[in-house]
């Protein structure tokens, strides 16, 4: 599917790579086989063994042939599949969020290249439960802090500090993370989320008719909130609950409402979708004043 976007070199490069550490080719590699199958003349397959040797893939010798180096065992050939299998299952979840396979191809070039810009900066790492929760904190702490933020998985930092120490990292998370996390040896700095919603308005001021949407970042919140203001949806028997989610593939839950509480990030970046709301609220990811500046504080002191 993206054959045009490589020149031939480097996409023979990758499938030669990806079939080494598949473990799909073992042994011994002819250029006159190789340039068969990818349907180009000699000189090009001599250049990519030539840069495979450098790389440490492969080896040369005279008269035997060109052959994968024995370093490329069996247990990096496995983590390299479970790897692989784990970028495929985040495929699947860009699909299943409507993208075109060019999208999804974008997503993981930029994710690469951010992911290595940042190798020798010192690390600030949000951990967080799901994409959303993810997505919506890395943006606000970007720009709050002013520093780049990697953001990865609870599951995915837990699996991954089990075999590597954080070191100089400063691993940001929420309240609800920090035991999950702390439990497993982690040191974290935690942020309050969810701001009270009796804290964004005052509902005295507002007629108890009055047609509300309050758009969470997550069903889990969703829910979670539903749950928590009870009392507060008795009275104000218009007030719903909806996540981003439901608002992108339905617009008209915000048809005639009055006041819409939505998240700073989402409101930004989908401005259009609100132009018909009479009062908006807009709230932030991290609802915790005292704990930025600390935490803006520890930056400020380790980079000087």
């Amino acid at each position: 599917m993206f054959k045009e976007l490589f020149y031939k070199n480097a996409l023979i490069k990758v499938s030669l790579i990806d079939a080494m550490l598949s473990g799909s080719i073992v042994g011994t590699m002819f250029v006159e086989q190789v340039a068969d199958e990818f349907g180009v003349n000699l000189n090009t397959i001599k250049k990519v063994f030539r840069e495979l040797n450098e790389l440490g893939y492969l080896e040369t010798k005279k008269k035997s042939g060109t052959k994968v180096r024995p370093e490329i065992y069996e247990e990096k050939i496995k983590k390299y599949r479970e790897v692989k299998t784990r970028f495929q299952n985040l495929c699947e979840v860009a699909r299943d969020f409507g993208f075109s396979e060019l999208e999804i191809f974008s997503c993981l070039v930029s994710s690469f290249n951010e992911f290595y810009d940042r190798q020798d900066a010192k690390k600030v790492i949000l951990v967080d439960k799901d994409y959303y929760n993810l997505w919506a904190g890395k943006v606000e702490l970007e720009e709050i802090l002013d520093v780049k933020v990697v953001s990865i998985l609870l599951s995915d930092a837990i699996n991954f500090f089990k075999n590597q120490k954080p070191g100089d990292k400063l691993i940001i998370t929420t309240y609800y993370c920090q035991p999950l996390l702390e439990d497993k040896g982690i040191k974290v700095f935690p942020l309050k989320v969810t701001p009270p919603i009796d804290q964004l308005i005052d509902f005295n001021t507002i007629s108890e008719d009055s047609k509300m949407v309050f758009i969470t970042i997550s069903n889990e919140l969703k829910e979670r909130l539903k749950s928590r203001y009870k009392t507060l949806q008795q009275r104000f028997k218009y007030l719903k609950f909806a996540t981003i989610q439901e608002i992108l593939e339905d617009k008209n839950i915000l048809e005639d409402k009055d006041i819409v509480f939505v998240l700073k990030n989402f409101y930004e970046e989908h401005n259009d979708i609100f132009k018909d709301i009479k009062k908006i609220i807009i709230y932030s990811r991290f609802y915790d004043d005292e704990g930025i500046t600390l935490l803006k504080k520890s930056i400020l002191e380790e980079n000087a």
